[in-house]
């Protein structure tokens, strides 16, 4: 046995800020002296919240099948948590001889016995695929918590591709992506897990709710609605373990369900761009597939130009029904795998949201186009720099390095409006004379940020060549950057 209730197999960390180790039982029954899930591999925290979600919004439905389709409950149940918790004691027992959880046994008949590691590598964010120190990094055992951790990754990131056993129950050979793969992914967080859990309470009417994995009858029968797709099985796998269960011996891996669509709502979570001229929702925002990507995204994040994040407005409206502060934090989590395509990088970012920031008022208004306008000027100075600093020439080399220049620049840029981002979550700059001065700000450190990188990278050039090249970034200022004289002063100060 070994029981995800009780084994502790996650990290968490308290109001201290002190990490301990523990098990859903202990995570959900201490969610309000518990500040938040960490763990280095930022899909497996993203995955670790969506497990505790599913559970918690389980025990509801379970305790009150009535609740009313947009309620969302403003006071942590624990004693409705521990009722259905012991209601389902050897649902989460990872080695469960019959029913092992997030696992199908048809892989065993079906797949040849891998080494662990086919669960993954710890996938740490921003440095692709790593093995951490301690993972195995070819036949031997791996632990089980480590092994927990990655199989919940997996299945919910995990891109599709062809797997070493087929599916019986649909007859299929290629397993499904993950239904959180490519995606960014927005998760609103509270001063406590439990806060943070109550926050992501999805409401949805009954039709919908469905059944998570650990409560279907059979592994025949796929979970189903808003519940199942929180844990969804999209691969097939089945652990073997040493004889105490402490350790995983061997991996099979067939193919898994495809999650069906929710018919009712979106995936709640995903950032969608402004909704189709039919009346179906816009595109929803892909994991970053470069560093500098990111922050491109950011206005979208926030509301800009019509989209819509629902885990965000459903945040939001908690936190004004339990009478709480507006002020919390968005983390957003991605990989940049579609399809079948394997993932290159991986993302996580905390953002501020705070009213000014989330909402539909003036003042929000103010900030998500200050933000676009940030972002769109950026990169066309950066495009400007490129061509200032980088080879002339259309041939394919010239045209590269010129980009990866620019792409350079974007990341400086990066923290910079980082900053911006941070001025604006202050509520005495949401009014316009408090934008302008912030604005004012930005491009001006902005023009200091381009002078500087220029002048290092030119500074062996001829006087001819670096006069001429510098009217090319001058001139692309002056067209994309609302230039103050202070700005101009940049520029001007040695000539």
């Amino acid at each position: 046995m070994f029981d995800l209730l009780t084994e502790r197999w996650f990290h968490v960390t308290d109001p201290t800020l002190a990490p301990r180790t523990v098990g859903l039982r202990e995570a959900l029954l201490d969610a309000e002296r518990i500040t938040a899930v960490v763990d280095p591999d930022s899909g497996a925290e993203a995955a670790l919240h969506r497990l505790l979600l599913a559970i918690y919004q389980a025990a509801v439905y379970a305790d009150t099948p009535r609740l009313e389709d947009d309620e969302i409950p403003t006071e942590w149940p624990a004693a409705v948590i521990q009722e259905y918790l012991d209601a389902h004691t050897s649902a989460f027992d990872l080695a469960h001889p019959t029913r092992p959880f997030l696992q199908s046994h048809y892989a065993r008949d079906t797949a040849p016995a891998k080494t662990p590691g086919l669960l993954g590598a710890p996938f740490l964010a921003g440095e692709g695929r790593i093995m951490a120190p301690g993972f195995p990094r070819h036949n031997d055992a791996m632990d089980s918590a480590r092994a927990a951790r990655l199989l919940l990754a997996v299945q919910q990131w995990g891109n599709g591709q062809k797997a070493n056993g087929v599916n019986p129950h649909t007859g299929s050979a290629s397993t499904p992506a993950g239904v959180l793969a490519g995606a960014l992914v927005t998760i609103p967080k509270g001063a406590t897990l439990a806060q943070t859990l109550m926050m992501n309470f999805t409401p949805v009417p009954p039709a919908q709710r469905g059944i998570p994995v650990w409560e279907t009858p059979d592994e025949a029968t796929p979970p189903s609605g808003w519940l199942g797709r929180l844990v969804w099985p999209s691969r097939g796998y089945a652990l073997d373990f040493a004889d105490d269960h402490r350790h995983v011996t061997a991996t099979y891996f067939a193919v898994g369900w495809r999650a069906p669509e929710l018919e009712v709502i979106s995936e709640p979570m995903f950032t969608y761009n402004k909704d189709k001229p039919d009346g179906s929702p816009g595109t929803y925002l892909r994991g970053p597939s470069a560093p500098t990507d990111f922050y491109r995204n950011v206005p979208t994040i926030y509301g800009y130009d019509g989209a819509r994040c629902q885990a965000i407005t459903t945040a939001q409206r908690w936190l004004e029904d339990a009478g709480l502060e507006s002020e919390h934090e968005l983390t957003l989590y991605g990989r940049n795998n579609i399809g079948q395509k394997v993932a290159g990088l991986q993302t996580r970012v905390m953002l501020p949201a705070t009213a000014g920031l989330i909402g539909s008022g003036p003042a929000h208004r103010l900030a998500v186009n200050l933000l676009n306008d940030a972002v769109e000027a950026t990169a066309k100075v950066s495009s400007t720099f490129g061509r200032a600093v980088g080879p002339e020439g259309d041939d394919d080399s010239s045209v590269k390095l010129r980009r990866a220049t620019s792409e350079r620049i974007k990341a400086a840029a990066s923290d910079l409006y980082f900053d911006l981002l941070q001025t604006l979550a202050r509520p005495e700059t949401m009014n316009a004379a408090g934008a302008d001065a912030v604005w004012d700000t930005y491009i001006r450190a902005l023009t200091c940020l381009l002078r500087e990188r220029f002048e290092a990278l030119t500074r062996t050039w001829t006087a001819q060549d670096h006069a001429q090249r510098r009217r090319v970034l001058e001139t692309g200022i002056a067209k994309h950057l609302p230039l103050t004289p202070t700005t101009e002063e940049i520029f001007d100060d040695d000539r």
